[in-house]
């Protein structure tokens, strides 16, 4: 169970650090959402912080596919 809270932890840090990361170099990437008149938004925005979870979700995902005993067939 120990194992579960530490993976758990080490995945929230991570997705933390990368989506700061995104939102960072987000402009040198052409990533930021420029507001208009149907923006929720009054200044340009970063986007695509949703990136870092998508990484770190698939990463654990196979992870735990790839390493553990009981889905292998």
């Amino acid at each position: 169970m120990l194992g579960i809270s530490v993976v758990g932890s080490v995945a929230f840090l991570l997705s933390l650090t990368l989506t700061r990361l995104i939102i960072k170099f987000a402009e040198s990437l052409g990533m930021v959402d420029q507001p208009n008149h149907r923006s929720s938004h009054l200044k340009p925005t970063p986007k695509g912080g949703g990136l870092a979870f998508f990484a770190v979700f698939t990463a654990l995902a196979s992870g735990i596919y790839i390493f553990n005993p009981e889905y292998k067939t």
